[in-house]
């Protein structure tokens, strides 16, 4: 969060835009680094030690997962617990976000 208001929201701030929109405008640098950086682990990063793609059949099946494969796993309730969990950070963050730009 110090990253983005002492680099990214006080310039736009001081270049004339008003301080709602700046804020949303200094979110999207670092949306694109991201992007950016994901692109690039994708086409330059191994998936593995010794292939470059892990395919289903390193692990000895002969196809991709279903949707009931997808199903079986959310009959465990520790999956259903992490995703709450998730659920609520990520709330959490927005509302903070929210917050601090207001």
């Amino acid at each position: 969060q110090i990253f983005m208001s002492l680099v990214l929201f006080q310039p736009f701030v001081d270049g004339g835009m008003e301080a709602d929109m700046a804020w949303r405008v200094s979110m999207l640098v670092p949306a694109a680094m991201f992007l950016i950086c994901a692109a690039g682990i994708k086409a330059l990063c191994w998936d593995t030690p010794t292939k470059r793609r892990f395919t289903t059949q390193d692990t000895g099946k002969t196809q991709g997962a279903s949707m009931w494969d997808y199903v079986e796993v959310l009959k465990d309730p520790r999956v259903l617990v992490m995703i709450f969990q998730y659920g609520a950070c990520f709330g959490t963050e927005l509302a903070m976000n929210n917050q601090l730009a207001t």
